[in-house]
């Protein structure tokens, strides 16, 4: 109830009228956003942000931006926040967590756009990163374990294998979430060794064994069989009737499409899945990346 009652002052006092030549103090709504960022009160801070004035904040527009940037963030209107992280100046105090802020969000924005767009975004991510010099121990660790997930994203395996090589080398501070990003990044790379051509190739030297090749053990075993009975009937009939009876042809015709629809098949299989399988890792690579975040802005 008390919870209640103190948000309820809160937006009263905020929401109060003006007096003629009177000005609010942004500084006090600021706090009062940060209190409604915690309280996950994320659609009234908004609300308190579009009150203030810049020109009734000097000084305090690279705050202001800051927790836009968190609010639009927190709504998950990633596109939005990187924008307002991108208007913070880098002589500002709160520029190191404005950029890893931006960072994430052009991150969250490349894995959902398009090929093309993803990289591009990602490379300009990259460049930005690497001009930053990091003010201390935390910034620096959090620096690192950010472009080894940027490298991770881009699939550069050679960047991301020196970055992590310096893993253990820092403090600790994040060392469950970096070791959680090799696991990741493992995960990925093995995922990567299957190639739906080798998937195609396999079932064409035994139907479903590309299936098997693909994880698909079962899928694998019933083409076997369907493959394999439909030939058993067509080899019963050419050898009772020499080639010249309906079940050789009708058979054989069957077990032949089945044969082709295998091996395309377990190609196309292969490609989809592991396009599923590295869109599911890269949302949760950047999962991992919040948390450390989250942590980082407090």
């Amino acid at each position: 109830m008390n919870y209640r009652i103190g948000i309820l002052s809160a937006l009263l006092i905020s929401a109060s009228p003006q007096l003629p030549g009177q000005t609010r103090d942004p500084s006090n709504e600021l706090s009062f956003v940060r209190y409604l960022l915690k309280a996950e009160l994320f659609n009234d801070a908004s609300s308190v942000l579009g009150d203030i004035h810049l020109c009734d904040s000097s000084g305090l527009s690279d705050s202001i931006s800051f927790y836009r940037a968190c609010v639009y963030d927190a709504l998950d209107s990633a596109e939005q926040a990187a924008e307002q992280f991108a208007r913070i100046p880098k002589s500002s105090s709160l520029q190191p967590k404005g950029l890893f802020g931006y960072a994430q969000c052009q991150a969250q924005n490349a894995v959902a756009g398009r090929n093309g767009q993803r990289m591009r975004q990602l490379l300009e991510v990259t460049s930005k990163l690497r001009q930053y010099t990091p003010r201390d121990s935390l910034s620096g660790e959090f620096l690192l374990l950010q472009q080894s997930v940027i490298a991770l994203l881009q699939r550069d395996w050679k960047s991301f294998d020196s970055l992590k090589s310096g893993f253990g080398t820092r403090t600790g501070m994040l060392r469950k979430q970096q070791d959680r990003i090799v696991s990741l990044g493992e995960e990925l790379r093995d995922d990567g060794n299957r190639h739906p051509l080798l998937a195609g190739v396999l079932s064409a030297m035994m139907p479903g064994l590309g299936r098997v090749y693909g994880g698909r053990p079962l899928q694998g075993i019933g083409s076997f069989l369907t493959v394999g009975f439909f030939s058993l009937i067509a080899y019963e009939g050419y050898t009772r009737d020499g080639g010249r009876g309906w079940q050789l042809y009708t058979s054989g015709s069957i077990a032949a499409l089945l044969y082709a629809g295998e091996i395309y098949g377990s190609a196309v299989s292969v490609a989809l899945d592991r396009l599923d399988r590295n869109a599911n890792l890269d949302r949760t690579i950047l999962l991992e990346l919040r948390v450390p975040l989250g942590v980082f802005y407090r």
